[in-house]
């Protein structure tokens, strides 16, 4: 295993399939993971959001809205929340993998307020192309190095990556 697949955390199998334009089984099951999280954190939150808009609203039906226009906005916020998360539901991630290849410019950003450094956060950009790294993967690249990075899924993200230069060709 290279440093590359230990510390982007891909196999050779991964590589493979992702050199061939699709994601291995296993990059599958992760993504098919993460979406029923993601599921599952849409629906409550929205079905969260309809409920609170009913709660507010269901006055106004009695009392009619005189008077109550600050409980009619947050009703119609509430209720715009709740169908937005809900809308999200049928998204599906994208099963193509792309590819970016060019020279690695290693980036560490800080935002600061004041004296007191909140979060420091680490990029690889090749070209137009930019993904939050750990400082551990910032750290096994070189600046200005050619790469090969198969990124895709929802959200965007590195599948695999590998020295640039010409795709290496089939054993034998």
């Amino acid at each position: 295993m290279t440093t590359l697949q230990a510390v982007f955390e891909f196999t050779e199998e991964d590589l493979r399939c992702n050199r061939a334009g699709r994601l291995s089984p296993t990059q599958q099951r992760v993504q098919s993971g993460s979406l029923v999280k993601r599921r599952v954190v849409s629906a409550t939150v929205g079905f969260v959001g309809l409920a609170v808009a009913a709660a507010l609203a269901y006055p106004l039906a009695t009392d009619g809205v005189d008077g109550n226009l600050g409980r009619l906005a947050a009703a119609v916020a509430a209720a715009s929340i709740g169908l937005l998360f809900l809308s999200g539901l049928g998204e599906r991630p994208s099963p193509e993998v792309l590819v970016t290849e060019g020279a690695a410019m290693l980036v560490r950003r800080t935002d600061e307020d004041g004296d007191h450094q909140l979060l420091t956060t680490h990029h690889l950009v090749i070209g137009e192309d930019e993904w939050q790294v750990s400082s551990n993967q910032l750290e096994s690249l070189a600046e200005e190095r050619l790469y090969r990075v198969y990124h895709g899924g929802m959200p965007r993200q590195i599948l695999s990556i590998e020295p640039g230069g010409p795709p290496p060709g089939p054993p034998g």
